[in-house]
């Protein structure tokens, strides 16, 4: 059913399908929550519940969907905070919450989701730093969490994650300096910050990233230094 307009709410009903692994209502009208009935989907492994207009919070139910690899929430109306009890759902490729009215900060319990590779968060009103404990992330391949309202720096702990090609944190309140140990993750291609508090300057440890395509620390009023040889061929 995706892309089918749909209107209404979505139905308690839907929970009796306990043989269902792929679930997918994307673009509509709908009013109201997701259901807590869900929580019965055990053998879901997709949800795509996207652009539908839904309200509420997510249900911390859902954390017994243990075989679910992606949750796809964005483009609605959803409030609260992402359930620190999600961190049963180990199977979890992909997390996307964008575009809604959620808040809170974010649960460090959810280091617990080793083999998640996407992390999608723009456009909320998380607050709070990063999690230092997601850096045991070691699957991570993206981190969005653009237009947020966040605090504290990007963890130290980022230089563990060895699979890391995009950290998207732009207009989110980040402080401090950039941290060194980014340049231990060759695989990264994408560094955005821009419009941050960023302090200090780029570290001379970045000239070893020689996958990086894009950096942009635009609009960090208190970061300095001269621009390094090396970044001036991106």
């Amino acid at each position: 059913l995706q892309y089918a307009s749909l209107t209404g709410t979505l139905s308690s009903a839907l929970g009796s399908l306990t043989a269902l692994t792929d679930l997918r209502l994307n673009s509509g009208t709908m009013t109201g929550s997701i259901p807590s009935a869900f929580s019965s989907l055990t053998s879901l492994t997709k949800l795509h519940l996207r652009g539908l207009g839904l309200t509420g919070t997510l249900p911390a139910g859902l954390s017994s969907l243990t075989q679910l690899t992606h949750l796809y929430v964005d483009n609605n109306g959803l409030t609260g905070s992402i359930p620190a009890s999600y961190a049963s759902m180990t199977s979890m490729d992909t997390i996307d919450v964008r575009f809604n009215n959620m808040d809170g900060a974010l649960p460090p319990q959810l280091d617990a989701l080793t083999a998640m590779k996407y992390l999608f968060l723009s456009n909320n009103d998380f607050t709070g730093s990063i999690p230092t404990e997601y850096g045991s992330l070691t699957a991570l391949m993206h981190i969005e969490c653009d237009s947020c309202d966040l605090s504290g720096a990007i963890p130290t702990e980022f230089g563990n994650l060895a699979n890391l090609e995009r950290i998207k944190l732009t207009n989110s309140g980040i402080a401090g300096n950039l941290p060194v140990t980014l340049g231990s993750v060759t695989s990264l291609i994408e560094l955005s910050l821009y419009g941050n508090a960023l302090t200090g300057s780029i570290p001379d440890e970045y000239s070893a990233l020689t996958n990086l395509a894009i950096l942009n620390v635009s609009n960090s009023a208190s970061l300095g230094g001269a621009l390094p040889s090396w970044a001036e061929s991106l």
